[in-house]
């Protein structure tokens, strides 16, 4: 098995531990609901953050929590969205399962 080294010194490889932010990031992505090359990282970050908040106040029957929307992002004019909104725009039903 060849090794990786930088400098001489061997390069550990360790798996990526999957996570909540990863899974989402995919979706949002490879589901086309944020297209990532068109935005700041920044701001793709926060809509990871705010759809798992979304996810989590629906799970918790909080359906019109107001989510405040990354700056410079509005949903129908408006910078926040409700939390049953993100579930919707965002086609995360599949994460409530």
């Amino acid at each position: 098995m060849e090794q990786l080294t930088y400098h001489d010194r061997p390069i550990e490889i360790k798996p990526m531990e999957p996570t909540r932010e990863i899974g989402m990031l995919t979706h949002l992505v490879v589901y086309k609901r944020v297209p990532s090359p068109a935005l700041p990282e920044e701001v793709v970050g926060k809509l990871v953050m705010l759809c798992l908040d979304a996810v989590d106040a629906v799970l918790d029957f909080q359906l019109e929590k107001e989510l405040e929307l990354p700056e410079g992002v509005t949903h129908n004019g408006k910078t926040t969205i409700l939390a049953h909104e993100a579930i919707e725009a965002f086609e995360l039903e599949e994460w409530l399962a």
